[in-house]
């Protein structure tokens, strides 16, 4: 535990946190905000669109392997 609080539910808060921060406030959040609304448009303003979208994935793919790291240390497995 950290300070009192299970491990797992104060990492899962930080990644929340670190998720917020960069959708808010970095030019991959906006523009992934972008991609998502119109990906056509994204494309028309010069944004590397599959460039983006690749690293979303791998993004998600990290974050859903944490996730199972996390869950086969709570199990015992």
């Amino acid at each position: 535990s950290i300070f009192g609080v299970p491990a797992a539910i104060a990492i899962t808060f930080a990644v929340g946190v670190g998720l917020h921060l960069l959708l808010a406030r970095t030019v991959f959040g906006r523009s992934l905000y972008l991609i998502g609304t119109n990906p056509r448009a994204a494309a028309v303003a010069g944004l590397p669109v599959k460039r983006i979208l690749v690293a979303t994935y791998v993004l998600c793919s990290a974050l859903a392997a944490l996730g199972a790291i996390m869950m086969t240390a709570r199990t015992g497995s």
